[in-house]
């Protein structure tokens, strides 16, 4: 589908001494796009940002919710620059937005503009964000959420169940691959989760919850209280989201604490705490529904006396949990 009119579209590159693109609005047909490409353009960053506009992408920086995200240093805008006389950091109109409108802020954005980005003073950013360790800007690649913006602007049908953004999952961890984007948090105690396959004790779980194969995240006590935590590497935008995870716990004596860690300043909230119980000892399902308003991280936490706590399949997605038709009416 080409979203700049039925008929055949090209994008053409040629060597210029110019790097400016005259990308069409929303609306307007053309069959043809030029791309500059000159010592001063030709770099991964740029190419692959002159790209996504091309496709359709907005520039992130201009949303028209950006002000809960950002804060723009006018003063330090160059007005000599073409980025100030293209109104480059001025607002894109709601429209615009139409069709990806319900996506999260995304500082990840290839389309995003960088901190120091044509600034006066080259010691004073030009954008800096409302969230203090949120990094963003120079990012080499399409994001994740760019992705799913392109595919949504062009009705590509997905290879997997879900067919739009509220299936994206910032947190996903089967445990199987590594850098699933949950990792040990030092900050919160000497212990930690490791990671095992198979049985571990008669007590424990004698396969993950995944396939039977695979790896889970496995916490053991004997007469010793240990507590280890796992946070999340990628922030998670605000909005509702649905968590879901398996757990097995052996013994009244071990908890299972899921928490939100705000990005801005740390603090430590309980959304959900689970206690263990000697009369179950299967994995075991957890989902629920949350609403957080800030960008924050989640934080799972075992604490364990005497038992055992494994946990598999942990997910972190947009929107709200489905909800699932039983047999029987149950």
């Amino acid at each position: 589908m080409n979203r700049f009119g039925s008929a055949p579209f090209y994008i053409t590159f040629k060597y210029s001494g110019s790097c400016v693109m005259n990308i069409p609005s929303p609306g307007i047909s053309v069959n043809t796009i030029d791309v500059s490409i000159n010592s001063d353009c030709f770099d991964q960053r740029k190419l692959v940002y002159n790209l996504a506009r091309i496709l359709g992408l907005p520039d992130e920086h201009t949303r028209p919710d950006r002000d809960k995200y950002l804060t723009i240093h006018w003063d330090n805008i160059s007005k000599d620059t073409y980025a100030y006389r293209s109104n480059l950091y001025n607002k894109s109109t709601p429209d615009f937005w139409d069709n990806i409108h319900n996506m999260p802020y995304d500082y990840t954005s290839v389309t995003h503009v960088r901190p120091f980005e044509h600034a006066l003073d080259s010691r004073k950013p030009t954008v800096s964000t409302k969230y203090p360790g949120v990094y963003f800007g120079d990012h080499m690649n399409l994001s994740v959420i760019d992705v799913q913006k392109i595919r949504k602007l062009y009705h590509c049908q997905q290879n997997d169940e879900s067919q739009d953004f509220t299936e994206y999952r910032p947190v996903h961890c089967t445990f199987d691959l590594p850098l699933c984007g949950l990792v040990n948090d030092w900050t919160s105690s000497g212990d930690k989760w490791t990671e095992k396959k198979g049985p571990v004790s008669d007590r424990g779980p004698q396969t993950d919850h995944s396939n039977g194969a695979g790896k889970y995240m496995y916490l053991n006590a004997s007469d010793t209280l240990r507590t280890a935590s796992l946070v999340s590497v990628h922030e998670i935008s605000p909005g509702p989201v649905c968590v879901s995870l398996y757990y097995y716990m052996d013994h009244n004596t071990t908890t299972l604490t899921i928490s939100q860690k705000e990005s801005t300043s740390g603090q430590i909230t309980t959304i959900k705490e689970i206690v263990g119980s000697e009369e179950v000892s299967s994995w075991t399902e957890v989902m629920f529904n949350t609403t957080v308003t800030t960008p924050w991280r989640i934080m799972i936490e075992g604490s364990s006396e005497e038992g055992e706590i494994a946990i598999d399949d942990v997910t972190v997605q947009y929107g709200d949990c489905p909800v699932y038709n039983k047999c029987g009416g149950q």
